[in-house]
């Protein structure tokens, strides 16, 4: 009864979490039903209510924030809801008791798999006794040397491996299966509430739409301010950003092998939350950010955050020296990039040609850039990307307008922006403002 109604409370919570998703008739209509949001409140503070329930319920009320942010405003949900206090409960990892449930899954699974082919072989002899009238002392004579040879050849290729050495103690004397599904059941919780609790961070840490909807405006800059001001405040920041470092430290088989690769969704939240928390409020970027994920494996939801939080933080951008730059650089020209990760980088080496740099700088900045326009295998949006960067270098007619001229920089954009087949509305916009651009540059030369 007890599991029957926690799953029941944890689907009704969600399907409102679902349904309250940039739906403003459904969002006017909760609000103004009498003491429902108190209802909500009281489950979401409720430490003995299910953390789904509890965070699905916090999604909500984030939902009605944004549709409707001056009926739900920020004071509201810091202070009546402890939304924060919330999510910062959930969001925690403990690396330890995780290897420990991972552990025990699989000691499950092995010995439901063992158990099941027991029973396989069973049949087995059955089928073949009826079959065949072979007797069952012979079958099950020559099928348990066969599953000897198979354990044998099984325990020389686990040998040296430490970890499937160790017995897991405490594995209870049930059902093997049942076993096993409990306890994937637990390490799946563990998964899906933190990955709940991301989205919800990351839904948290977004402003408000811009679309102004009949009589209600959905931006309120005095709700924003008040409501980043006391995310700052709190752990938030930190605990998403160690989650993050935790994530992307991680080996890539670390997680259970075939569970919706968790370790995935687990790393693109955390940067999706970092991304929206660092393009709104710069100052809870750490300083050691850049040093922290140079040492991570190159990957688009590394480069996320490397440019959301550089595009914030001029104190970041000024902490990119000649090392970190060329790691840029030699990023930007990796035929091993994926197409997010090119793009981010692409992006980020804009940002910092925008900065004044040293000519030398600026001339290997521009080579690698038309180098990335004109390599055959680069994409329109890649190509689209490097045009923009270019244009946002020389938009400062005082900027190496030498280097701009020995490198026929205008030519080459002349050449590739004109032969450019846009796909997407930005890519044709970019096609234009190329033309408006030389115009422009050939304008300085009369």
């Amino acid at each position: 009864d007890n599991v029957r109604n926690k799953n029941a409370r944890d689907a009704g919570a969600r399907v409102l979490h679902s349904l309250l998703d940039d739906n403003l008739a459904l969002a006017k209509y909760t609000v103004r039903k009498k003491g429902l949001l108190s209802e909500w409140k009281d489950v979401i503070i409720d430490n003995g209510a299910p953390s789904l329930c509890r965070l699905h319920l916090s999604g909500a009320i984030v939902n009605l924030h944004q549709l409707l942010p001056s009926v739900v405003t920020s004071t509201s949900i810091i202070n009546d809801v402890s939304l924060l206090k919330v999510l910062v409960e959930h969001l925690q990892f403990d690396s330890a008791s995780v290897d420990d449930i991972i552990k025990r899954v699989k000691t499950a699974k092995k010995r439901f798999d063992e158990e099941d082919a027991d029973a396989k072989m069973e049949r087995d002899i059955v089928r073949t006794v009826e079959k065949k009238g072979e007797s069952a002392r012979s079958i099950a004579k020559r099928q348990k040397e066969e599953k000897k040879k198979a354990k044998e050849a099984m325990d020389e290729e686990e040998e040296g491996d430490e970890v499937k050495k160790k017995q897991v103690p405490d594995i209870r004397e049930t059902d093997a299966k049942e076993e096993y599904e409990m306890v994937l059941h637990e390490y799946k919780n563990i998964i899906s509430t933190l990955v709940l609790a991301l989205e919800v961070a990351t839904n948290l840490c977004a402003t408000g739409g811009t679309e102004d909807h009949s009589d209600t405006v959905m931006t309120d800059a005095d709700n924003d301010a008040i409501l980043f001001d006391a995310i700052a405040s709190s752990n938030l920041p930190s605990l998403a950003y160690r989650l993050f470092l935790s994530f992307h430290s991680l080996s890539p088989d670390y997680f259970l092998e075939g569970e919706n690769d968790d370790g995935k969704a687990l790393r693109d939240k955390t940067a999706a939350c970092l991304v929206n928390l660092y393009s709104n409020q710069g100052d809870t970027i750490p300083t050691s950010l850049w040093k922290d994920t140079q040492s991570l494996m190159s990957s688009s939801s590394v480069t996320a955050v490397q440019l959301s939080a550089l595009r914030s933080s001029p104190s970041l951008q000024k902490l990119i020296g000649e090392p970190e730059l060329q790691s840029l650089l030699k990023q930007c020209l990796s035929q091993n990039s994926d197409k997010d990760t090119k793009r981010d980088t692409i992006a980020m080496l804009s940002v910092l040609g925008s900065m004044p740099h040293s000519r030398a700088v600026n001339h290997v900045l521009t080579s690698t850039l038309l180098n990335v326009l004109q390599d055959k295998n680069s994409s329109v949006a890649i190509k689209s990307d490097v045009l923009n960067a270019l244009m946002d270098i020389y938009s400062d007619e005082t900027r190496h307008g030498d280097v701009f001229e020995e490198l026929t920089v205008a030519g080459i954009m002349e050449k590739v922006g004109g032969g450019l087949m846009p796909m997407e509305e930005d890519e044709e916009e970019t096609k234009m403002n190329v033309e408006r651009f030389l115009d422009w540059r050939r304008g300085l030369d009369l």
